[in-house]
């Protein structure tokens, strides 16, 4: 069963949840400089990093602390490292919310970042700080369990945010980019990302089958993260989204583009490309990348034009997430 757009983001809002699409729409703008500089297709940037803050992390966070409070919230919890996006995130909605927040931290640190961590800036969140991040599962249920003993209703938002409620939400932004590209007259042919929790992919693939918009590359970039794990969530969170929809999904591990040659040593580990795509990036076209995810993804992004993977007369668009 397929739906019309219009019929998807009208299902999508009969939904008990009607959060999916947040209170704004991010720009899609134009890369003239790197398209010049590459002899490359048009190429187009998605500015999720102009959230209200968190980046793409907002999309998802702001649907499960909408969920949450939905379910009488008294506390909202959630893990992540000393520089994540995603607990920051957490811990401004929460106190948006009035709603205290407890975020469960380890101290691993991008080398190459800048950013404040949450231990400079707490948010207004209680701090458990971990030795290392295989402790914070364990941590975070202990501390929900202590909440729940004093009376209290915690709700813990997972780690990464990706679950199939934030699979609609991204769901919803392939339709956002797709009219806006539309708008333009133009055509859609490939989305360019960071893919590191199958949160944004499940999304995006969900969107893409639903609107019949099978043209179009939905090609997710891991920041070194194991790509058969990626794949498995993104098929799991995609069809469990569809289900909410009342719509049966067809997707098949060997459906999904994960690249996994821009992911240097690793996780957490930068490479000379991705620096390189940092520098072009900001010269060129004033965005800011960070090192860990969308780097990756835009030094993939520089390296398949060269590699002449897309016509002249064909668009591209980043998905810039922000981290």
């Amino acid at each position: 069963m397929h739906l019309p757009i219009e019929s998807i983001s009208k299902a999508i809002s009969a939904l008990p949840i009607n959060i999916f699409k947040p209170p704004f729409q991010t720009p899609l703008q134009p890369m003239f400089r790197l398209q010049a500089f590459l002899s490359g297709p048009r190429l187009m940037v998605k500015r999720d990093d102009l959230t209200p803050f968190g980046g793409g992390k907002y999309r998802k966070v702001f649907v499960l602390v909408e969920d949450a409070c939905k379910q009488g919230a008294t506390v909202l919890l959630t893990e992540g490292s000393i520089e994540s996006r995603h607990a920051k995130t957490v811990a401004i909605l929460a106190r948006q919310k009035g709603i205290p927040c407890v975020l469960v931290l380890s101290p691993e640190v991008d080398p190459d970042s800048k950013e404040l961590t949450l231990l400079d800036n707490d948010e207004g969140a209680r701090i458990i700080l971990t030795k290392h991040w295989r402790g914070r599962k364990r941590a975070l249920a202990q501390a929900s369990k202590q909440l729940e003993a004093k009376g209290e209703r915690p709700v813990i938002i997972p780690f990464s945010g990706s679950t199939p409620l934030t699979a609609l939400a991204y769901a919803h932004a392939f339709l956002e980019i797709k009219e806006q590209i539309e708008a333009l007259g133009l055509t859609l042919d490939a989305i360019f990302f960071s893919s590191a929790s199958g949160g944004i992919q499940s999304g995006l693939e969900l969107g893409k089958r639903q609107a019949r918009a099978n043209g179009t590359e939905i090609i997710g970039v891991t920041p070194g993260l194991p790509v058969s794990e990626i794949k498995e969530q993104t098929v799991e969170l995609a069809t469990a989204a569809a289900k909410l929809l009342g719509i049966k999904l067809t997707l098949r591990r060997r459906d999904i583009c994960i690249m996994d040659n821009y992911a240097g040593k690793g996780y957490l580990k930068p490479t000379p490309e991705s620096r390189t795509a940092i520098t072009l990036a900001s010269e060129l076209e004033g965005l800011t990348l960070d090192p860990t995810y969308t780097a990756k993804a835009f030094a993939a992004l520089i390296d398949q034009i060269k590699k002449r993977r897309f016509l002249e007369d064909q668009t591209v668009v980043f998905l810039h997430t922000a981290g």
